[in-house]
């Protein structure tokens, strides 16, 4: 496999980098904890006739039937991630009895916060002066060890300027501060917050600074924050960060311990997830929904109540509503020009608050527009054309100023209220009532956010391997100027260091387990989830690499059993939907030339794989013992390849015993991609013509055609090179491969391609031999340089001829499909063109 060595690459994030202001102030001592426990419940109960009880009753239940007195922090319903509650005891001696009750399926101590686990996050530097982040920066304090490998203007220049002191505070430097949030901060008392915790807030956190103030961060740096942070002697890396990329290529493969954010992706194309996640030692993760939202009361001017989401509430008031367009050329709030302007409204534009329908753009985008408009209070609602959950939800873009230093007021509602309204009309004005937030449900709580990146990679290999809540997080922001100190934003970067924590709280349980072990536990525990329904792709979240080619495959894994008595576990194949590029039941979409795109969302289609277990569907494990499955599993048959069909589901083993459910996904490509040709093979005449056909399918052959009437070149044609007299290569693919390359060779060139793009029994006399030395052997082919090179490419890719001298020459198209060796010349598959001849090259010719 091919490997970048180049560590220029741009690595990006989904916000903004920070400055760097002063150091740390010296270490505070941490809270106290008590007898707090995790409680899950079993879903059903274990006991024939009685009823199981659910997390708002078990209390109550636990007081009156067992003497068991506890106080409830949190009841957690949602039966897809976690059915329970947390809860502290009024003595540690009821824990026996807690444990012994029937409701209960599972008790976890409390008391598992992280400590002596050294989580390092790799990001954009933290507020380490905040005080729900500990207020310093050293041994002793929640943010212990770190370093600023760049500087503050590293963004622009890519100049590290480093020092000891990962410190930032700037407010648009929030990434950093946030992701630190989610991983360990405890909000005190006299918080707008109090009370909230992240994931491991005894974990010792780690900030290593790769990004200046703005911009972005190359591969080297962040290389050397990984080994810097190894040095220090961190247990886990965590990576919010993002680079295009299709698998572990580059400077990634040498990757230590990761949890790595997929990528937000998800709503753009399949086969998305990024690097670093891609690397083959990270963790990759993807995004859920939250689960609940906080929300303030407003009551409108007809009398109806009904809730606002917002991170923090607007002020008390009355308030009159101005609408954005919504004619024929409106694009609903999402460009300044649909607000109306101060001069057309009756009052000060202070007074308003804008109401915007919420779906044709990111909230980003529509918060930028309305505080274009000088609006600095707005509200959105659900446009009801949409299918989409997440649409229907509350949602927050990131947290913005005014002019003036404060925050932008903005919310958002769900339900019909201000679209009837908007319809009606009518003046209108809301009347916002005292900052009572409440938490509501999300409808898509739990759900895969839309924007999360889709697996799996390229070479096929299952990623993202979990997923966790990233969707509308609340966590700190850095505390500068007017900064509330909190904000609410999604993406897989607030997924990742949720999983970071849940690493750390287990590390800190588990001392001897090494990382694989730790990510082996998290995946067969893992619930499986479907996507929603306008987009269900059931539940590929949560498998692991277990890679086909279109034949039978023969696979294992190994039970271990812990306890003190044998278990007997029951094997079943659970198929999920198979997966295309292509929808169900269209043709492939056609485009005109180079407007031409594929389509690239995934659609979930009705096929599976088949499972076979060899020695049956039932195993005993004895106690203390470990078994070993082995279990075949056959594709689908008769899949396209130009779908590039995905198959998975789930091996499942199930405790006859304590009802325990493990689980190993699995997915492949329903068809053999080994065999399967990379490029479009056909031309029509009417392509032949002009190469921008409107009727031309995007998976035409490759060819090279003349700019300026878009007709083929043939075998043979002479170029001047003046005007638009000169070649152009096309080409679109059918397959994912590790690399393709579009080369220059002489006409000379006795190479052999797999494809013609010419008739080769035509042979020409007095060709030119350019006046060029061969650049370099790739591949094993000697080129005289090369025009355009990608792994993996995008859908179709167009390049021009830049010849170097006069002379005849033949453009070389070349893939090198996974799994195969990029220096053998034979494991490459190729396409060659007709002779582009160049007589003379124009005085000044640049292009």
């Amino acid at each position: 496999m091919p490997r970048n060595t180049s560590l220029i690459k741009a690595a990006r994030l989904a916000a903004a980098a920070a400055f760097v202001l002063g150091g740390c102030l010296p270490a505070t001592a941490a809270a106290e904890k008590g007898n707090d426990y995790w409680v899950r419940l079993h879903k059903s109960s274990p006991i024939a006739g009685r009823d199981v009880a659910s997390p708002s009753t078990f209390a109550k239940r636990a007081a009156l039937d067992f003497a068991i007195p506890m106080t409830v922090r949190y009841e957690f319903d949602n039966v897809d991630f976690f059915h329970g509650l947390s809860v502290t005891l009024a003595s540690a001696t009821d824990l026996g009895a807690l444990k012994d009750m029937p409701d209960v399926a599972e008790v976890h101590e409390a008391g598992i916060y992280g400590k002596g686990v050294r989580v390092a996050i790799i990001d954009t530097g933290v507020d380490c002066l905040h005080p729900a982040l500990g207020g310093c920066f050293g041994p002793g304090c929640k943010v212990a060890f770190g370093y600023d490998l760049v500087g503050d203007d590293y963004g622009d220049i890519h100049v590290p300027a480093p020092k000891p002191d990962p410190l930032a505070t700037c407010f648009d430097g929030f990434h950093g501060t946030h992701i630190a949030g989610i991983v360990g901060m405890e909000v005190p008392s006299n918080s707008s917050f109090p009370g909230l915790v992240g994931v491991a807030p005894e974990a010792s956190i780690g900030m290593y600074r790769v990004f200046g103030c703005e911009g972005s961060a190359n591969d080297d740096i962040i290389v050397a924050a990984m080994q810097r942070a190894a040095d220090d002697g961190a247990d886990l890396i965590s990576m919010s960060i993002g680079e295009y990329g299709s698998y572990g290529d580059g400077a990634f493969t040498i990757i230590p311990a990761a949890v790595a954010a997929a990528g937000n992706s998800g709503s753009f194309q399949s086969f998305a997830t990024e690097l670093p996640g891609n690397a083959n030692g990270a963790l990759a993760i993807a995004s859920a929904e939250n689960a609940e939202f906080p929300a303030y009361p407003v009551r409108d001017s007809n009398g109806e109540e009904f809730r606002y989401g917002a991170l923090f509430p607007f002020p008390e008031g009355n308030y009159s509503v101005a609408w954005t367009n919504d004619n024929a050329n409106s694009t609903h709030g999402c460009s300044p020009s649909d607000y109306p302007p101060a001069s057309a409204l009756e009052n000060d534009i202070s007074e308003y608050i804008i109401v915007v329908r919420r779906g044709l753009c990111s909230l980003t985008q529509w918060q930028s527009a309305a505080a274009a408009a000088n609006f600095s209070r707005a509200l959105s609602y659900p446009d009801s054309s949409l299918d989409n959950i997440f649409v229907e939800d509350f949602g927050l873009p990131s947290p913005a100023k005014t002019t003036d230093g404060s925050i932008y007021a903005f919310g958002s509602t769900t339900g019909n209220t201000l679209e009837k309204a908007a319809r009606a009309g009518k003046p209108y004005t809301l009347t916002v009532g005292p900052p009572r937030a409440e938490l509501v449900p999300q409808v898509g709580g739990g759900k895969p956010n839309n924007f999360s990146s889709v697996g799996p990679t390229s070479d096929f290999k299952l990623k993202p391997q979990l997923m966790a809540p990233g969707g509308s997080i609340l966590s700190t922001w850095p505390l500068t100027d007017k900064s509330p100190g909190y904000g609410m934003i999604s993406g897989t970067s607030m997924a990742t260091p949720y999983v970071t924590g849940i690493y750390a709280l287990i590390k800190s349980k588990y001392p001897d387990l090494t990382p694989p072990e730790i990510y082996a536990r998290r995946r067969a525990c893992a619930s499986r989830q479907s996507h929603t329904p306008s987009f269900d792709h059931s539940s590929r979240w949560t498998r692991v690499y277990l890679p086909y080619d279109g034949e039978t495959a023969t696979r294992n894994f190994t039970i271990r059993n812990p306890s003190s008595a044998a278990v007997t576990y029951k094997l079943s194949n659970l198929p999920t939907n198979g997966m295309a590029y292509w929808p169900e039941g269209s043709t492939r979409p056609n485009g005109a030339g180079f407007q031409g795109t594929r389509f690239v969302h995934l659609t979930p289609l009705p096929f599976s794989a088949e499972v076979n277990f060899m020695d049956g569907d039932e195993v005993i494990v004895e106690a203390g013992g470990s078994q070993t499955v082995s279990f075949e599993v056959t594709p689908p048959k008769d899949q396209s390849p130009l779908d590039i069909p995905v198959f998975s589901g789930y091996v499942q083993a199930s405790s006859s015993h304590t009802g325990e459910k493990l689980s190993i996904p699995y997915v492949g490509p329903a068809y053999n991609c080994g065999d399967s040709p990379a490029p479009g093979t056909s031309l029509t005449a009417e392509d032949r013509k002009d190469a921008w056909n409107a009727a031309r399918d995007i998976l035409a052959a490759p060819q090279a055609y003349v700019a300026s009437d878009k007709s083929d070149m043939g075998d043979y044609r002479i170029f001047s090179l003046n005007g638009t007299d000169y070649p152009v290569a096309y080409f679109s693919t059918t397959q994912m491969c590790q690399w393709w390359r579009l080369d220059l060779l002489p006409a000379s060139t006795n190479f052999t391609p797999t494809y013609y793009g010419y008739d080769p029994a035509v042979r020409f006399d007095n060709l030119t031999e350019p006046d060029m030395p061969v650049n370099v052997v790739f591949g094993g082919v000697p080129i005289l340089g090369y025009l355009y090179q990608s792994n993996p490419p995008a859908d179709y890719a167009t390049n021009t001829l830049i010849p170097l001298s006069k002379g005849s020459y033949r453009l070389l198209l070349r893939w090198l499909k996974f799994g195969r060796d990029v220096d053998k010349a034979d494991d490459w598959e190729s396409w060659l063109s007709g002779v582009v001849d160049i007589p003379e090259v124009p005085s000044g010719y640049t292009s």
